[in-house]
């Protein structure tokens, strides 16, 4: 469990609804204002170069691939958009192996 896990779940059993609205919205703010310090650190890459890296790491001998991400914890060194983010994946899967992509939506 990272630090943001923790202080979330400490959060959730500790606050109620309308506190816990608004230490996201700080929470998301702050990390807004940072973009420009997080790219400078962190660098950026894009679908390409992800694909890049994955045939580099994982390379072409697997038959399911499980990929368990979220766009809002790769921006903003992800330059791309989630749509080419799936098509890149989907690509590089081809259509002899899977490709396991589980979604979720809690609310906004």
């Amino acid at each position: 469990m990272n630090l943001l896990e923790a202080v979330s779940g400490w959060a959730v059993r500790r606050l109620d609804q309308k506190q816990i609205e608004s230490v996201r919205r700080f929470y998301f703010g702050a990390r807004q204002r940072l973009h420009p310090l997080m790219k400078a650190w962190y660098g950026t890459f894009d679908a390409a170069s992800l694909r890049d890296h994955l045939e580099s790491t994982v390379g072409r001998d697997f038959e399911v691939l499980m990929v368990h991400s979220s766009i809002n914890h790769m921006l903003p060194m992800y330059t791309d958009s989630a749509l080419a983010l799936v098509r890149m994946l989907m690509d590089y899967c081809g259509p002899e192996r899977t490709l396991a992509m589980p979604a979720f939506y809690f609310g906004n």
